[in-house]
């Protein structure tokens, strides 16, 4: 039975929401070079995630981010190049709840660049959205789209939307053996360099996979390959003595 969100608040009183970070690396050294929030509530059903969107669940979704926000302060501190990767959908970023939450961190001296608010390209396409991305670069922050490659029609939000940065679809890594999909990615990546975005491969999971992502010039990636999901603690060890 899905959860409700009465039971998501429940689970926030007593402490069962946490954040784990999934490390993004670079593709030659596999140094740490940010880390993307991912939240955690065991043993809720595949997807609870979606209750984040109702404005009652408003407190979960505050801490959440509080929390995630918290740890990245320390890591770009120690190493700028450290960045703290942020999901988010349309109805969430409508909310003024996180808008306050980004305007609180920064006035406690924080850097905006450090922190990069990621949409998937379904939501990409919600009325507004390039407003409301606009508004994030506004104040420093950096925008990203997600599953990029899922849909034929993707490229096209890459010209149109104002973004940093974008991650290539799990559907894409994983079939980087067949010339169609390498060719795609290869288009991708080229152009990367004219639009002057970032590109991260989501997904990875073995060596032949980050070699062919290497030899088409993507430097950074995540998946299980690269580093599963950790605490900020462990992440914060795996910075310092790397």
């Amino acid at each position: 039975m899905a959860a409700s969100v009465p039971e998501l608040l429940a689970a926030l009183e007593a402490g069962e929401l946490t954040v784990l970070f999934q490390p993004i690396v670079d593709l030659g050294t596999y140094a740490v070079v940010g880390a993307e929030a991912l939240w955690q509530w065991p043993g809720a059903d595949p997807g609870w995630e979606a209750l984040l969107d109702e404005p009652a669940a408003e407190p979960a979704g505050r801490q959440l981010v509080r929390d995630a926000l918290a740890s990245v302060a320390g890591w770009h501190a120690r190493s700028p190049r450290i960045g703290l990767t942020l999901n988010a959908t349309a109805r969430q970023l409508s909310a003024p709840w996180w808008c306050d939450e980004l305007t609180a961190w920064l006035e406690l001296g924080n850097d905006a660049r450090a922190v990069t608010v990621q949409v998937s390209t379904a939501e990409a396409h919600a009325r507004g959205m390039g407003r409301t991305m606009a508004h994030l670069r506004d104040a420093g922050f950096r925008v990203a789209l997600d599953r990029l490659g899922a849909d034929a029609d993707d490229l096209a939000l890459v010209h149109r939307l104002p973004v940093d940065a974008v991650r290539l679809d799990p559907s894409l890594v994983s079939r980087l053996d067949e010339p169609s999909v390498l060719a795609s990615v290869a288009l991708l990546l080229h152009e990367r360099a004219r639009l002057g975005v970032e590109i991260t491969a989501a997904g990875i999971e073995d060596e032949t996979q980050r070699h062919r992502l290497r030899s088409l010039g993507c430097r950074h990636g995540q998946g299980p390959l690269t580093g599963r999901p950790v605490s900020a603690v462990a992440l914060t060890h795996a910075i310092r003595h790397h």
